[in-house]
């Protein structure tokens, strides 16, 4: 959103307060995105941190204001929101999130025969199941069958996911240093500070979602549970940031009868102490 209904602000002694007005709280202006992150890694062909930035693409179109207005001159770049359904989000994913992973990923990692990429989506209506026909089609034609695996997140859990959890609150702090006036200006906000976000900070939101795992294992699945403070910062500071975060030994007593359950249905599952968390 350009603003919030109702938003308070500090003014320091002779500072003008902001005027900005719209008629009704539903006309403030927004817009959406798609955002695709993947986790920072070290890439062995440039040997060096590869920031995992897929992209993030706004979605509608730039046209041209046609006639004149007290707020813009005639010609004036102005942004068109428009309505993601099934069809508009299925080319988003070919055009913008899968060419990207082409791209982009590192190239030693992307070619190994092994190596799977896991994206997950969350439960909105238009995205695409795993077993979609023409999602299916598309991986095979552009060679992605079984290297490119979708999921859906569960449902009221925004925290299992980094967007939600952290970075989208980041490039909504940066909107109260830039205070964009108007779509374009927020979209160019947004764009830019995503590109400037710093890659440690990201691998902080990854090592973060681990730690609610245990948190919502520890909550019998609930969502009854604060986020927990490891002090990231000093761990980077003395290089100790850990790749995967331990089962703590509550959640592991809670899993333990849950996974012999499984095991007795044939399925697979396996607590790696010490590591990290194995279902299969």
């Amino acid at each position: 959103n350009l603003c919030q209904d109702g938003e308070n602000y500090i003014l320091v002694d002779g500072e003008e307060a902001p005027h900005r007005y719209v008629k009704h709280k539903n006309f403030i202006d927004k817009a959406m995105f798609l955002c695709t992150q993947a986790r920072p890694r070290w890439d062995h062909n440039t040997n060096s941190m590869w920031d995992s930035k897929l992209g993030i693409w706004p979605i509608g179109k730039y046209t041209l204001a046609q006639r004149r207005s007290v707020n813009r001159p005639v010609g004036t770049k102005e942004w068109v929101n428009e309505t993601v359904d099934h069809e508009s989000y299925r080319d988003m994913l070919v055009n913008n999130v899968l060419t990207s992973i082409m791209n982009k990923w590192p190239v030693g990692q992307f070619n190994d025969p092994s190596f799977v990429i896991k994206v997950q989506q969350d439960g909105a209506g238009g995205h695409c199941s795993h077993n979609d026909e023409y999602h299916t089609d598309t991986l095979e034609e552009l060679g992605l069958t079984g290297k490119v695996l979708f999921y859906t997140q569960p449902p009221n859990s925004l925290d299992l996911n980094i967007l939600d959890l952290g970075l989208f609150n980041a490039l909504q702090t940066a909107y109260y240093d830039t205070a964009p006036s108007n779509s374009v200006q927020l979209i160019e906000m947004v764009e830019k500070t995503y590109d400037e976000f710093p890659t440690n900070k990201i691998n902080r939101l990854f090592v973060t979602l681990q730690t609610i795992f245990n948190c919502i294992i520890e909550a019998y699945g609930g969502n009854d549970y604060k986020i927990p403070h490891i002090n990231k910062q000093l761990l980077e500071k003395e290089n100790r940031m850990p790749i995967a975060v331990e089962v703590t030994d509550d959640a592991a007593v809670y899993l333990v009868p849950v996974l012999a359950s499984w095991s007795g249905r044939g399925e697979s599952a396996t607590v790696v102490r010490n590591s990290r968390l194995e279902l299969s």
